[in-house]
């Protein structure tokens, strides 16, 4: 392997030991090989986000339009509970929702919820906000990491243009909103949902 093709390897994996490793282990031996020396890795991984940086896309007021317009449509919940708890209810929804709330208990849902994402994304271009800024299909390290970490009340939009729908979080809640989904959109969300002990409704 040269310095090239170890270049064209550790960028086509984002910069990432881990998926260089599940990519292709012996291409990963050739490269661990070579020795290459932190300083030259981070300017590559520069030259990464500067490549990831041209994918923040500029259409943004096509993106706002749409969430603006996709917040009226119907929508399915990713919930941990399967039915919504009835107003005469018996039970202790309220302090099992403050229970939820606390910050461990609520960390952990919101990784759920990055995970459920992270599995849509291998089947959809998820279009990100990012503050002011629309980001398409962002690293796996940065969407898992925007998602899991926006549990402390930041807002969270992704739009799935080929379906014409919204995922929405909004930190604190316990739930995360599927406007608009297709049938196949909520059959892929609830699966992968299911396999975080979460419910689509």
């Amino acid at each position: 392997m040269t310095i090239e093709e170890a270049k064209r390897f550790f960028m086509s994996c984002g910069g990432s030991s881990f998926h260089m490793s599940r990519e292709d282990e012996a291409l990963c031996q050739a490269y661990r090989r070579l020795n290459i020396d932190k300083e030259t890795e981070e300017t590559w991984r520069k030259e990464l986000e500067a490549e990831k940086a041209k994918h923040a896309t500029a259409p943004w007021e096509e993106y706002d339009a749409a969430v603006e317009r996709l917040l009226e449509e119907k929508y399915l919940v990713v919930d941990i509970l399967p039915r919504q708890v009835p107003a005469e209810s018996r039970g202790q929804y309220f302090a099992a929702e403050e229970f939820y709330t606390k910050t461990e208990r609520l960390a952990g849902l919101y990784r759920k919820f990055a995970e459920v994402l992270l599995g849509l994304n291998c089947y959809y271009d998820l279009v990100v906000s990012d503050g002011l800024l629309w980001i398409r299909n962002p690293a796996p390290e940065r969407l898992f990491a925007k998602i899991a970490g926006c549990w402390e009340r930041e807002y969270v939009n992704i739009l799935i243009m080929e379906e014409d729908s919204l995922i929405s979080l909004s930190g604190g809640d316990l739930y995360m909103t599927i406007y608009h989904p297709s049938k196949e959109l909520a059959e892929t969300a609830a699966k992968l949902a299911a396999a975080q002990g979460l419910f689509v409704r």
